[in-house]
């Protein structure tokens, strides 16, 4: 039996299945109140086989309502919640709520009242000082979640969850970094845990002991005079005492200086967290942050965890739980852990969306078909390409050519990049939904613009959809012939030798990525420093350490990583400066030679050695299909998608993909 699709209970709940959607904000309640789309949103995730959904998080402090966030602050909170919670469960899903008080980490506010906190101090991820909160203010915010919960159990939520991770206002109760009291609320932990532990017992006097209350705890702050894990594990062993009914364990705080859900984290790479709670506890624990349904399955199978915690994977594919029930695991679509569409978005008070679902929030909207009963040639099989198909093919017969013998076109190229592996994994998900749709792949395939003409004029073809892809920009520079420069794709493709000094051209997010994967290079890999770790010891036979050798990231930008993901760009910056990477900015190119690059900056020219040089400049639609001049009665069965139409990164290239395939939302994504 698959170990995810086995039932669990939490509390007083049975729960289908161990696939549990955890809860985020999603920014979609400009007024606080639940609207139509987003209860479809979560109803969808409860379709698509959640066993359990986390809906919220739900604002408890009605005078600290974070922007766009749902709230269950007031009674007139209750009616949308009721819906909310009434069609998850319909769906065939249990509902709990979220209840969330920012403290430290509300921002913005209304003039005149400052973020509150168990002291005073500046927060790590705001910068902003908050106010120590009195006694009174103490027991008002106990009672806030304590009505908060009676109010979901009045709308007809399963269980509540209590946020108390990743630095909000009970994390900062708990954890010695943010909490300097000296009363019976700080000092040594059991006084620290005195806050939350108040909290679920004023919410048990309120709902009853058969109302379940799932707990969230940050498995170590990770923040410098944060808690650690040991004590993490005293106050999960409390809680179990008070009577909580599960615990989700998830990572450090949000203003850790250690990745947590970026590509840099491995699949499953905090599941230890949890393990080390559930050898302690007998109720279920939840492992979270940075799972899938592969990790997930390790987890359970190593006894790590007693169910998984997903949010982005549920976000990318609300289909997940049902495709793995069905056997269709290769067609759920993969989280790239890119964050540009869903975290950035958030933190920039703009409602959650996805790279590789671009039908988050309009799950409510009935699909239409742009074609129906046609003959479609793709020519290309990148992830535009078919990402397209895969719609098409519902209502069309479609084939693709593709130039090469595999699927992914430049995503194989990007999954080597560092942190971009997961791109593979969503290439995959898309030849296997076109597989299953009866599309016809042909391989080794080229096309050129007359070839289409004649397939479109002789009615071969009803359309023609160009997803050929795009190709680097030639330097707008003098380049020596002898010098050794390559475009960076060629360069990856071909697993080119690196030089003692190697210098990347263009520093936004292309060039940074593309330092990033020359400085890795100069390293052993995780195989070889397994064997070396259990044998010996790189230093012993003289391996080089890579400090023989230089990377140099080289641009017109100010600073390096323009166009990737703020919350990604921070954590591959101290990367680079971990890798000794020399970033240089404000920096206008004059040439190429064999062994040297030469710029201007500020008005002086300078030069760096370089005997190997990599372009990572903007890219080009391919020139023999954009610079075709197709006849006026053949355009309108012409389309261009993603990088053939206008480059740019993955969710643009499946934005286009959709818009060309239909309107509105599948029944099944």
């Amino acid at each position: 039996m698959e170990p995810l699709l086995s039932p669990l209970t939490i509390g007083s709940c049975l729960l289908q299945n161990r696939l549990i959607f955890t809860a985020a904000s999603l920014c979609r309640s400009p007024d606080g109140f639940v609207h139509e789309d987003t209860i479809q949103f979560y109803r969808a995730r409860a379709k698509g086989g959640a066993g359990l959904v986390l809906a919220g998080g739900a604002g408890v402090d009605p005078d600290r309502q974070a922007p766009g966030m749902m709230q269950v602050c007031s009674d007139a909170c209750i009616p949308g919640l009721a819906k909310l919670a009434h069609s998850v469960q319909e769906a065939g899903s249990k509902c709990f709520l979220q209840l969330l008080h920012e403290g430290a980490y509300a921002h913005p506010l209304p003039e005149g009242l400052s973020p509150l906190a168990p002291s005073s101090y500046q927060s790590g991820l705001t910068g902003i000082q908050t106010q120590e909160m009195s006694l009174s203010q103490i027991r008002q915010a106990v009672s806030y979640f304590a009505d908060a919960a009676q109010r979901a159990r009045q709308a007809g939520f399963d269980g509540v969850e209590i946020c108390a991770s990743v630095g909000y206002l009970p994390a900062e109760f708990l954890s010695a970094a943010t909490n300097h009291r000296t009363d019976a609320y700080g000092g040594p932990l059991e006084n620290r845990m005195r806050f939350l532990l108040e909290i679920v017992e004023a919410i048990q006097t309120n709902t009853g002991n058969d109302f379940p209350i799932l707990v969230r705890l940050s498995g170590a702050d990770m923040i410098p005079h944060g808690n650690r894990l040991e004590d993490t594990v005293k106050i999960a062993k409390a809680l179990q005492t008070q009577g909580v009914a599960a615990l989700s364990i998830t990572g450090g705080w949000h203003e850790t200086r250690i990745p947590q859900i970026t590509g840099h984290v491995p699949r499953g790479g905090y599941r230890f967290l949890a393990k080390a709670v559930k050898e302690q506890v007998s109720i279920p624990v939840i492992a979270c942050n940075r799972m899938d349904i592969p990790s997930g399955r390790k987890a359970l199978l190593e006894g790590c965890c007693d169910a998984v915690g997903l949010c982005r994977p549920f976000l990318a594919d609300p289909d997940l739980g049902r495709k793995l029930r069905k056997g269709r695991e290769p067609e759920i679509r993969s989280c790239l852990s890119c964050n540009q569409e869903c975290l950035d978005r958030v933190f920039a008070g703009k409602p959650v969306g996805c790279a590789v679902n671009p039908f988050v929030g309009q799950e409510d909207k009935a699909w239409i078909d742009a074609d129906q009963g046609k003959h479609i040639l793709v020519i290309g099989a990148g992830i535009s390409g078919m990402a397209y198909a895969a719609l098409a093919a519902r209502k069309n017969r479609v084939e693709v050519w593709e130039k090469s013998g595999r699927w992914g076109g430049t995503a194989r190229l990007l999954a080597k990049l560092p942190h971009w592996q997961d791109v593979s994994g969503y290439a995959d998900s898309l030849y296997s939904q076109c597989l299953r749709h009866g599309v016809a792949f042909s391989w080794y395939r080229e096309a050129s613009p007359s070839q289409l003409c004649d397939l479109l004029q002789s009615h071969t073809y009803d359309k023609v959809v160009i997803a050929a892809g795009a190709q680097p920009e030639p330097p707008a520079f003098p380049v020596d012939p002898e010098a050794r420069a390559y475009p960076l794709w060629q360069w990856v493709e071909q697993c080119l030798p690196l030089g003692k000094h190697t210098v990347v051209l263009g520093n936004d997010f292309r060039g940074l990525e593309a330092a990033l994967f020359c400085a890795k290079q100069r390293r052993l890999s995780l195989e070889q420093q397994e064997f070396f770790s259990l044998w010996t010891s790189p230093e012993e036979i003289g391996f080089p350490t890579g400090q023989e050798t230089s990377v140099v990231c080289l641009g017109p930008l100010k600073k390096p990583g323009s166009g990737m993901a703020r919350s990604v760009l921070w954590a591959c910056l101290l990367e680079a400066k971990k890798e000794g990477i020399q970033c240089v900015g404000e920096a206008e190119i004059l040439r190429v030679t064999p062994q040297t690059v030469q710029y201007r900056q500020h008005g002086e020219e300078k030069e760096i050695p370089a005997d190997t040089v990599l372009f990572a400049h903007r890219w080009q639609p391919a020139p023999a299909f954009r610079q075709t001049s197709w006849p006026a009665e053949l355009l309108p069965r012409i389309v261009f998608l993603g990088d053939a139409k206008t480059p740019g990164r993955i969710s643009e290239a499946v934005r286009s993909a959709v818009q060309a395939a239909g309107t509105g939302t599948p029944a099944e994504m």
